[in-house]
């Protein structure tokens, strides 16, 4: 099945077609999160709305979107000089993965960086998307820093 991938330029119009496929994602990351929010959309919608520059790629074949990409560029955060590209979100619908999609989304990425003069891009992923550490890892990405958390919960009692 043949693909294309479109770039948004914006976030806002891109907003309704990707909605589905950002719950699609959500919804494939439960084992490895909390509950959403009842206005998880809004709030995303307008968190990624917000940011200056922000890239939004839409991966469409026949039946309609099918995955995407979305990043944004961080300066300077926190206390250190850095500018890099934050991969936020990325996904591929089960039906279209083993296509390159994922891989394309991410060439695209990675000249968007290249043509804004970012030569370093980042991104989080849950320890436990094996699918994705596995996809993420395969294209080059290496593991910077670990996140740690403790449930607190079970020795709240007694």
């Amino acid at each position: 099945m043949s693909y294309q991938i479109e770039s948004v330029s914006d976030f806002n119009v891109g907003w309704p077609v990707i909605e589905p496929l950002m719950a699609a994602l959500h919804q494939h990351e439960k084992p490895f999160t909390h509950q959403l929010l009842p206005d998880w959309a809004e709030r995303q919608q307008s968190y990624y709305a917000s940011q200056d520059p922000v890239l939004l790629l839409i991966a469409r074949d026949a039946e309609g979107a099918n995955g995407f990409l979305n990043a944004r560029v961080e300066r300077d955060p926190w206390a250190f000089a850095e500018l890099f590209v934050n991969i936020d979100n990325a996904y591929v619908l089960p039906r279209a993965r083993r296509q390159g999609i994922g891989r394309e989304l991410l060439a695209k990425a990675e000249e968007w960086c290249e043509s804004t003069g970012i030569d370093e891009v980042r991104l989080s992923a849950y320890a436990a998307n094996e699918l994705g550490v596995n996809f993420w890892q395969s294209a080059g990405f290496e593991t910077q820093m670990v996140v740690m958390r403790k449930s607190l919960a079970g020795e709240r009692s007694g």
